[in-house]
């Protein structure tokens, strides 16, 4: 049996994404969603014929006494998870950034493949996690594999059909954005909002800086962490990441602060009915290993 392992960040994005993977509504009626049970975290699967797609919440894996933004904690919790023989696919899933100089796309959802990950060290923290591949492009080796699936290439239209505009700044409609070339720009150890516009600078000056061509798919502090805990070589690995946009960069306090809850939950939720729409890629791409 092989499985795909949808990793997603806090609990406030994973009810999202368990409600999409759960809805008649919003995933497709092939795919029944069981609910999990036993080991913290697993929140359950669509089971197919030959494997299954599970669902996985890191901060339900963490010690509650300690930050839920700790990428050292994170970084701890994830390898056991991530280090089965039987992972065909990590999915990185969870809400993020978009760099301002861009139009708004807040409500928007990016699919992407790679993940750059940079410690902008500061010092308001308590997460100090030496991330082994930092300032490294890691890529992924499953592009070609999907974009061989013919449900693959109509999933994003049908996921258009069904996203709910974000409340602050939204784009105007809200769409999912698939390149395969995108970038998960991850700022790690950093775990108070106040430094997030230091940090944003930062680590989007060190990719910048970096040479590397590939696109700023997302910023934010986790996406890339999983990928990184990959235990296959550092370049190369079976991955994808799902953000739900809440935010143009440096704009955290003004666009998300003023309704966390509603600007939070409709990203994580169109993130969830992408993820609920990729479902029957997903399972056959199980099925052709």
């Amino acid at each position: 049996m092989q499985r795909v392992l949808v990793v997603a960040n806090k609990w406030w994005e994973a009810d999202p994404l368990v409600d999409t993977l759960s809805s008649a509504a919003t995933c497709p009626p092939s795919s029944r969603f069981v609910h999990g049970s036993g080991e913290a975290g697993f929140r359950g699967y669509v089971e197919g014929s030959r494997g299954r797609v599970e669902v996985w919440c890191i901060q339900e894996r963490m010690a509650a006494q300690l930050s839920a933004s700790s990428t050292q904690e994170k970084a701890r919790v994830l390898p056991s998870l991530l280090a089965a023989e039987d992972i065909a696919l990590v999915i990185a899933f969870g809400t993020a950034a978009i760099p301002a100089d861009s139009p708004t796309q807040n409500g928007c959802v990016i699919v992407g493949a790679n993940a750059y990950l940079h410690d902008p060290k500061v010092k308001d923290t308590t997460s100090h996690w030496p991330c082994p591949v930092a300032d490294q492009l890691l890529t992924s080796t499953i592009g070609p594999v999907l974009v061989k699936i013919p449900t693959w290439a109509a999933f994003p239209a049908i996921a258009n059909g069904l996203l709910l505009p974000i409340p602050i700044v939204p784009a105007t409609p809200p769409t999912v954005k698939v390149d395969l070339d995108f970038v998960a720009v991850t700022e790690i150890n950093v775990t108070n909002s106040n430094d997030y516009a230091i940090a944003d600078k930062e680590v989007l000056d060190a990719y910048a800086a970096s040479g590397n061509a590939q696109p700023v798919g997302s910023l934010d502090t986790t996406l890339g962490v999983p990928r990184a805990c990959m235990p296959q070589p550092a370049l190369a690995a079976p991955f994808l990441f799902v953000a739900g946009i809440t935010d143009q960069v440096g704009a955290y306090g003004t666009q998300v602060v003023p309704a966390t809850y509603q600007q939070n939950f409709v990203a994580a939720h169109n993130a969830g009915v992408t993820v609920a729409q990729m479902v029957p890629t997903l399972l056959s791409l199980i099925s052709s290993r």
